[in-house]
């Protein structure tokens, strides 16, 4: 734990951490805006389900501080500029990048219902055209066609970061979907992150255990965000706003995630800018909700999908219209966006009798 008055400063240096949980009342800092940190920083959270004294998490609490700043990218997320063939190992993208050799980049399918035909790929950088900066060469050749006509295009997003936050790295963890998680709580938190990279992070199916989360900081949301951030092959969510208002969401990438991926969880979230964030292959709990429009069949919550909506996941989930929400994209899914109505704020902003 770092405790009150106290302060863990990672230097900008390679540097691996494997913790069960840490708790931040102090601060714990990695870069800042006009110091990111470049060096690889890894921490690793270890903890195993059946552990129950750990939540394989990183709690920032009371008046604790995180701010964890890393490289900054000129783009995180584009759009093909032409389309990419099956077979192609060069592509072309709409925007210039900074992107370089052993980058990690996903290709968004261009088909309908990628959980059916799962067309999305992962590649890695090999170079970047020394004349063209829109232009990349793959390390090996696309398995298949990602559309790039004057209708849509396919999306590609910049997965790696430099500071690497990673769960689920035992078989038996992976299986459970038990991976960490990050959240600060309360008014007087502080949770700043910036090019930081969550992998098989979040707890399957299981409330308040999500990769990134602003937990009930009311009005204290105010200066906090997270910006040029990545999730990967996440157990549950992406990056949740929970009784929070004022928070900045902006230039974030989601891929592989399961339940809604941006999430306005009570209904009471105001005033919060969700801006050019990406959603990639979002993935259902449970039986998919059916029917042609938004009023299908009728789920409880039950021991497969704890909140219900989430056998229609979508990668925006936004439940209070009261929030800047512009510049996005949404690529699978249920639904791309989901736009629940409610007659007052839900569960544990019930007593805030906010109307969404």
């Amino acid at each position: 734990a770092i405790r009150r008055g106290a302060t863990l400063v990672l230097d900008d240096a390679p540097i691996h951490l494997r913790v069960k949980e840490i708790v931040v009342e102090g601060r714990l800092l990695a870069g800042g805006a006009a110091c990111p940190v470049e060096s690889p920083v890894t921490i690793s959270f270890v903890a195993e389900k059946s552990e129950s004294g750990f939540n394989n998490g990183l709690n920032v609490r009371e008046a604790g501080v995180a701010d964890l700043h890393g490289a900054r990218r000129s783009v995180v997320w584009t759009r093909l500029k032409a389309t990419a063939d099956a077979g192609a190992e060069v592509v072309v993208l709409q925007d210039a990048v900074d992107w370089g050799s052993g980058d990690e980049l996903v290709f968004a399918t261009s088909i309908w219902r990628d959980t059916i035909e799962n067309e999305n790929e992962v590649r890695f950088v090999r170079a970047r055209a020394r004349s063209n900066a829109t232009v990349l060469s793959l390390d090996r050749p696309l398995n298949f066609r990602h559309y790039g006509g004057h209708e849509y295009q396919s999306e590609v997003a910049l997965v790696t970061r430099s500071i690497l936050l990673r769960g689920g790295l035992t078989a038996s963890a992976h299986l459970a979907g038990y991976g960490g998680h990050t959240w600060a709580v309360g008014r007087r938190a502080t949770y700043r992150m910036v090019g930081v990279r969550a992998h098989r992070m979040g707890q399957r199916n299981v409330m308040a255990r999500y990769p990134f989360h602003f937990h009930m900081m009311y009005e204290g949301g105010i200066g906090n965000y997270l910006q040029q951030c990545a999730v990967t092959n996440s157990y549950f969510r992406g990056y949740t706003i929970h009784g929070t208002n004022r928070t900045l969401v902006r230039k974030n990438v989601a891929y592989n995630t399961t339940g809604h991926t941006y999430y306005l969880e009570d209904g009471a979230e105001m005033l919060n800018t969700i801006e050019f964030n990406i959603a990639i292959k979002v993935n259902i709990l449970g039986d998919p909700a059916s029917g042609g429009a938004q009023d299908g069949e009728t789920f409880d919550e039950s021991d497969e999908a704890i909140l219900p909506a989430d056998h229609a996941a979508s990668g925006f989930y936004l439940s209070n219209a009261h929030n800047w929400v512009r510049g996005n994209a949404a690529s699978g899914g249920w639904a791309g966006y989901s736009f629940p109505v409610f007659d007052t704020s839900l569960k544990l902003s019930a007593h805030l009798g906010v109307v969404p």
